[in-house]
């Protein structure tokens, strides 16, 4: 970490650079995601089956 400060105090513009660059890329990936109001979530479901021969469903439960 010592050694990052004493590059950012002999060199601001080339840190402000680098600064830039990553806030400029940060930028275009926001722009890149989809955003909905409303986005498609698929709820999970699970299904269950029994054989139950004759019986009625009251007397499954």
């Amino acid at each position: 970490m010592l050694i990052f400060a004493r590059y950012a105090t002999k060199r601001p513009v080339a840190v402000t650079v680098v600064a830039a660059a990553i806030i400029m890329l940060g930028w275009i990936s926001l722009k890149g995601l989809p955003l909905d109001l409303l986005p498609d979530i698929q709820s999970p479901t699970i299904l269950v089956s029994v054989k139950s021969g004759d019986r009625p469903p009251t007397e499954m439960e």
